[in-house]
C-alpha cells in the first residue's frame, strides 16, 4: 500500500519548472531514494511533498489524499523532515532540541509534560544518543547532530520520514551510523523518503530509487534493476566505465546478472 504518491508533478521557482511530470510512490516499510546531479531539483520536490510548496501542475497525495486536504498540524503528525543541514543558533540542549519535534503535539501555549519527555527519551534511545541529552547541540559533532535531527524527527511520531542528503558532510565512520539507523527504522516500521548525490549508499540502503535528469524521471524501481553504469553515466556526465571504476558495489551487481549492464562489464 502506498502512503505518498505523485502523479505528474512539475515543481519550480520563477517562470521555469525545474522538474517536470515527476511520479512516484512509497509504501510502508520502504526506503525510495531521489538520485540526482546537484541542483536537478530533489530538495524542491521534497518541499512540494512537505506542502511547503505549491506544485505547477499534478497531484500528491498522503495516505490517499490530496496535499490541499491536510491541515499543518495533521501533516506534521503524519510526515516529519529532516533537514540537510542544521547548525542551531541559540545554545539549547540535545533534549530540547528534541523536544521541539513534540510541537505540533501541544495545544497553544502548553508546556511539554511527562508524556512528551518519555517519547524525546525513547527516540534518543532508540538512535543510541540518550547519553548526549544534556549536551549543548551548537557543540556537537556533524554526525551527532544529524542523529539529533532524526531524533526530533521521531519525536513527531510520525510513521513517514522525509531526509534531505541525511549524509552530507559527515566523514565515513559517520555516514555508515546514519545509514544503518536509517535501515533500522524502515524495518521498525516507517517509511522513508530521501534524497542523496552518492551512489554508492544509495546501494546500500534503499528499496526503490528515482533516477532525477534533465527535468524528467530517467528511470525508476528496485535499485538493483535501475542502477546501471550507463544511467549514472547518463547522469552525472560520464563514461559508463568510470562509473564502474569508482562503483565497485554496482560491479558486483553487474556480473551476478542482477544489473542491467553484465554485458558491458563483461566486453
Amino acid at each position: 500500500m502506498s502512503v505518498l504518491e505523485l502523479h505528474d508533478v512539475s515543481v519550480g521557482y520563477g517562470p521555469r519548472a525545474c522538474l517536470t511530470q515527476i511520479s512516484l510512490d512509497l509504501g510502508e516499510r520502504e526506503i525510495v531514494c531521489l538520485l540526482g546531479a546537484n541542483g536537478c531539483g530533489k530538495t524542491t520536490l521534497l518541499k512540494a511533498v512537505l506542502g511547503l510548496l505549491k506544485p505547477r501542475s499534478g497531484e500528491i497525495r498522503l495516505d490517499g489524499r490530496s496535499m490541499p486536504g491536510w491541515t499543518r498540524t495533521a501533516l506534521a503528525q503524519r510526515v516529519a523532515y529532516v533537514p540537510q543541514a542544521h547548525n542551531g543558533a541559540f545554545p539549547f540542549t540535545v533534549e530540547q532540541v528534541v523536544l521541539m519535534g513534540r510541537t505540533m503535539h501541544l495545544r497553544w501555549h502548553a508546556s511539554p509534560g511527562k508524556k512528551d519527555l518519555a517519547v524525546v527519551l525513547e527516540a534518543l534511545e532508540r538512535l543510541g544518543i540518550v547519553h548526549l541529552r544534556h549536551r549543548n547541540y551548537m557543540q556537537l559533532s556533524g554526525g551527532e547532530r544529524q542523529l539529533v535531527m532524526i531524533a526530533r524527527a521521531l519525536a513527531q511520531q510520525a510513521l513517514v520520514l522525509v531526509l534531505d542528503e541525511p549524509t552530507s558532510n559527515l566523514d565515513f565512520g559517520n555516514q555508515l551510523r546514519v545509514l544503518a539507523h536509517i535501515r533500522q527504522l524502515r524495518d521498525a516500521g516507517y517509511s522513508i523518503l530521501l534524497t542523496m548525490h552518492q551512489p554508492d549508499q544509495v546501494l546500500r540502503v534503499a528499496d526503490r530509487v528515482v533516477l532525477l535528469h534533465e527535468q524528467r524521471v530517467l528511470a525508476s524501481g528496485v535499485v538493483d534493476d535501475v542502477m546501471t553504469a550507463q544511467r549514472l553515466g547518463s547522469i552525472y556526465g560520464l563514461d559508463p566505465q568510470d562509473v564502474r571504476d569508482n562503483l565497485p558495489g554496482l560491479v558486483r551487481r553487474e556480473l551476478t546478472g542482477v544489473g542491467g549492464d553484465a554485458a558491458g562489464v563483461l566486453s
